[in-house]
């Protein structure tokens, strides 16, 4: 009997591990907004305001320094990596430098006045370099490599040297495949003034039939 309660013992003790593993990578993979409480709890000593990038979380934005003077700004990854750093001199400077989307490599920062209206926007590297600035365009990050502008309701699509991509391509539709590619195809499609179409794996209940697969 005691062998078999002893096993017990052991059996129950490893469900009781598992469960907490698993409690706490699932505790400390959320991206909720409830994420900025955790993280600046931790770094509430060293920075003086920490927030989300964008509503996704992806990103986080710390603030070092002075809060009405010289700081110094980081854009921290979920694993804890500063992927962006810049300075920015709030007693000085015209406007606040305010981030609004990032990728790995870029980010996107809204020039805004006391009021909190933007007048702008900056594009920056990794090591805080500005690479664009506009005044009249609302800027969006994608991805490393690409980022796009709204303008009047009119998308267009530029690289991080300030390129606008598929200028001078004719183009009569634009092809995706179904779930991820269609935010991107959308805005590709609206500027062109195009037709989206996208493709499935299978034909769901409220297509009809005269569909190719």
């Amino acid at each position: 009997m005691k062998k078999i309660f002893k096993n017990r013992v052991v059996q129950i003790c490893l469900v009781l591990v598992i469960i907490v593993a698993l409690l706490a990578v699932w505790f400390f993979n959320r991206t909720d907004k409830n994420i900025i409480t955790r993280v600046s709890r931790v770094l509430w000593a060293k920075y003086y305001k920490v927030e989300c990038v964008d509503n996704d979380c992806k990103y986080v934005v710390a603030y070092k320094g002075e809060e009405t003077g010289k700081s110094t700004v980081k854009i921290i990854d979920l694993n804890g990596k500063t992927v962006i750093k810049y300075t920015t001199d709030y007693s000085k400077d015209e406007f606040k430098k305010v981030p609004v989307s990032a990728t790995s490599k870029y980010a996107i920062l809204a020039l805004k006045d006391d009021k909190d209206y933007t007048h702008g926007y900056s594009v920056i590297n990794s090591k805080g370099k500005e690479v664009l600035n506009e005044d009249k365009t609302t800027l969006y990050a994608i991805t490393d490599k690409y980022f796009y502008g709204e303008k009047d309701t009119l998308y267009t699509i530029y690289d991080y040297k300030g390129n606008e991509l598929f200028k001078d391509v004719k183009v009569d539709k634009v092809l995706t495949i179904e779930a991820s590619g269609i935010p991107a195809a959308m805005l590709t499609a609206e500027r062109f003034n195009v037709p989206l179409v996208f493709a499935k794996k299978a034909r769901s209940l409220n297509i009809p039939e005269d569909v190719y697969t």
